[in-house]
């Protein structure tokens, strides 16, 4: 066999940046290279082909699918909660380009399969090659978790349910109220569903081209409206909550943001939410705190959805607290 994957290769320059290195291909090897300059933290993912021929081969286990998977902190977490609970049970990385994804059936009918969390960009897609869908899932129109049921693979979607989980403090606060979204991908669709679930009465989806979204994607569309990023400061003043649902801000790309420095004002009061988790800090949330907003970073919507679907998976509950320790500490020291 000699399988070879495609990677994109992120270098860390100490105290200085990242920079991005041009997609190449070579043997799928595990690598963390050290130099007086930097230091490489990118994972090699393994390719389809050996993954079925050696880790599959190995024991049961669950995954992470998406493209790119080599920033995700899935695999810390849930390996983690296996060994608390001291299951045997492996849960890995695996990177499949939209192109490939045709060839998901032969993980997910694998004997030792039990379990994946789907990213971007394959939450919707990933639709039609399970047997069915949870209501949640069916109703958002994405899938970020699949479970096995005998030889049946069924869609779920926690993401809602790890959204929320960090605002149950300001319930209250939101109910009856409006929001404003930016981005429109399977994530947003989560987020819809799970703010109209939590009351509130108006959510505004910032686009780059808000008349070419599809309201009707979205769940209780009737309370949906949309707006484009050079207008929606002007929305903004009667919104009490904020999301970023776009990657901006995440690793490499530490300096960009869904909003301008200068539109800063346009946070204050309210509530900033923003489900990039790497770094836990983004730009967003820097401004935010400039004007004294409330916020939220995107490692507890992380570790949420994750509870859930390990839930679903192993019916044990999920150590929370062991493990937002354990991930802010990586966070802490790879940052």
């Amino acid at each position: 066999m000699n399988a070879v994957s495609h990677r994109t290769f992120l270098f860390l320059t100490k105290k200085v940046g990242y920079t991005k290195v041009e997609t190449v291909s070579m043997p799928c090897l595990n690598l963390v290279i050290h130099s007086s300059r930097c230091t490489f933290y990118s994972v090699m993912t393994p390719s389809i082909e050996s993954f079925l021929n050696i880790e599959a081969q190995q024991g049961p286990f669950g995954l992470i699918i998406g493209h790119p998977v080599h920033q995700s902190l899935s695999p810390e977490m849930h390996n983690l909660a296996a060994r608390y609970h001291k299951l045997e049970f492996k849960y890995h990385r695996l990177d499949i380009h939209p192109d490939d994804l045709v060839h998901i059936p032969m993980i997910l009918q694998h004997p030792n399969f039990r379990g994946a969390n789907i990213t971007v960009p394959h939450k919707i897609d990933i639709a039609e090659y399970l047997d069915d869908l949870s209501d949640e899932a069916h109703i958002i129109g994405a899938v970020n978790t699949i479970t096995v049921d005998g030889k049946r693979r069924i869609g779920h979607n926690t993401d809602a349910y790890g959204f929320a989980k960090p605002l149950k403090t300001y319930q209250k606060r939101l109910l009856g109220g409006k929001a404003l979204i930016f981005g429109t991908g399977g994530a947003t669709r989560a987020i819809v569903y799970a703010l109209n679930m939590m009351g509130l009465d108006e959510i505004w989806l910032v686009a780059r081209q808000p008349h070419t979204i599809q309201i009707s994607d979205f769940f209780a569309s009737k309370n949906i409206r949309t707006v484009s990023y050079t207008r929606w400061t002007k929305e903004a003043s009667d919104v009490d909550l904020i999301v970023n649902a776009t990657p901006l801000g995440m690793i490499p790309d530490l300096e960009t943001c869904p909003i301008e420095e200068q539109e800063k004002d346009a946070l204050i009061g309210k509530i900033v939410y923003d489900i990039v988790y790497k770094p836990l800090e983004t730009k967003l949330l820097r401004l935010a705190h400039l004007v004294m907003a409330d916020t939220i970073d995107g490692l507890g919507m992380l570790i949420h959805q994750g509870a859930k679907a390990f839930e679903l998976w192993n019916h044990l509950p999920f150590p929370v607290e062991q493990i937002d320790i354990h991930l802010r500490k990586i966070l802490d020291e790879r940052i």
